[in-house]
């Protein structure tokens, strides 16, 4: 996988629903602005409220697919296909712009390619492996320098959404909650040399913003001292 090329941080925020992504994301921007370092989120566009032809394919495959079965052959070569287009799009139209002009910031992504990695095999039955390396075939595509996988008891995801009024089609299934989770899990083991780490997010806004931002500072200095290294080099 090609890595961030960018001398900006890019963290990745994962995990089944309801594991607090949204109010962690919330509190990190807090933190970091105090420091002045403006940071810009970006969330899955696949279910927007405005979905276009790729998106909704990508809905119907999600909802319809049986997991236990293999999904026909003409609709895995479009799934990938879809896949390659949306993301592409993604990085093309809305980050990796961003990312040549500002000189500073942090960009964190609410859900990406491991979401979809995780999705594709839960409720698709493609492999996550498979899923991956349609990603790597990606124009422009790069992994996130940090992935924050927050990991949360099934019970207490779907006792949360509940709390909310209106879960959303994939918190409606335990067994469907539980083989994300354990998705996630297995991804996380896979690639914990690329800079992966789970959080467990059973606990209170606080305690999890507290967990989170140390791993966010040691990124902050590397990517600070391969930026100075580099104006050296230049120089």
């Amino acid at each position: 996988m090609r890595t961030n090329p960018f001398s900006q941080p890019v963290i990745l925020f994962e995990g089944i629903g309801a594991a607090g992504k949204t109010t962690l994301l919330s509190g990190i921007t807090e933190q970091l602005a105090v420091r002045n370092l403006p940071a810009k989120r970006y969330k899955q566009p696949w279910f927007s409220e405005q979905p276009g032809p790729d998106e909704m394919f990508l809905r119907h495959v999600i909802y319809a697919s049986d997991p236990l079965a293999d999904i026909p052959d003409e609709m895995r070569v479009e799934l990938q296909r879809a896949i390659t287009r949306q993301r592409h799009r993604m990085y093309r139209d809305m980050l990796i712009p961003d990312l040549m002009f500002l000189e500073t910031g942090v960009a964190l992504l609410d859900r990406c390619w491991v979401s979809t990695c995780v999705y594709a095999e839960a409720t698709a039955g493609v492999p996550q492996e498979e899923v991956a390396r349609w990603h790597e075939a990606i124009p422009h595509f790069f992994t996130a320098d940090l992935t924050v996988i927050l990991d949360l008891p099934v019970d207490v995801a779907l006792e949360r959404s509940g709390k909310r009024g209106q879960r959303d089609i994939f918190e409606q299934e335990k067994d469907l909650q539980r083989r994300l989770r354990e998705g996630f899990l297995r991804f996380a083991e896979a690639h914990a040399a690329d800079n992966v780490v789970v959080l467990n997010a059973d606990c209170d806004p606080d305690t999890l913003l507290a967990a989170t931002m140390p791993h966010i500072d040691v990124l902050l200095v590397a990517k600070a001292g391969r930026k100075e290294r580099s104006y050296g080099t230049a120089s």
